[in-house]
């Protein structure tokens, strides 16, 4: 059995949301226009992070939070979403390519979460 019940982990990942939540809009300053889209982003990805990875600094936690942040980014519009969707357009012509670029970002990503 765990050392933490069900109660405490939901309160424990609470408090780290809300951490996390707090951290980015520390960065908002006043009377300044900010994207709400990107920080909300940024809080997904750190509580990803480090809820369920469990990732909290280092080189691989930058490279994972570089890499998924670019993921999501080149993923952020309809037009290129698609590709997830349309198989036509999953034509992998490497780093030239969406669907190319996609694969190879997958694939580092796939080897950190392993490592």
């Amino acid at each position: 059995m765990d050392k933490f019940s069900r109660t405490e982990r939901m309160q424990a990942y609470g408090e780290l949301i809300c951490n996390i939540a707090e951290q980015v809009a520390s960065k908002w300053e006043l009377q300044q226009v900010f994207s709400m889209r990107e920080s909300t982003q940024e809080i997904s990805l750190k509580v990803i992070l480090q809820a369920v990875f469990g990732l909290y600094e280092g080189e691989r936690y930058s490279r994972l939070e570089r890499l998924l942040g670019s993921l999501m980014e080149s993923l952020n519009s309809p037009s290129k979403s698609s590709m997830l969707f349309f198989q036509f357009l999953q034509i992998d012509l490497g780093a030239w390519s969406p669907w190319g670029k996609f694969i190879k970002q997958r694939e580092e990503i796939y080897e950190l979460l392993l490592a």
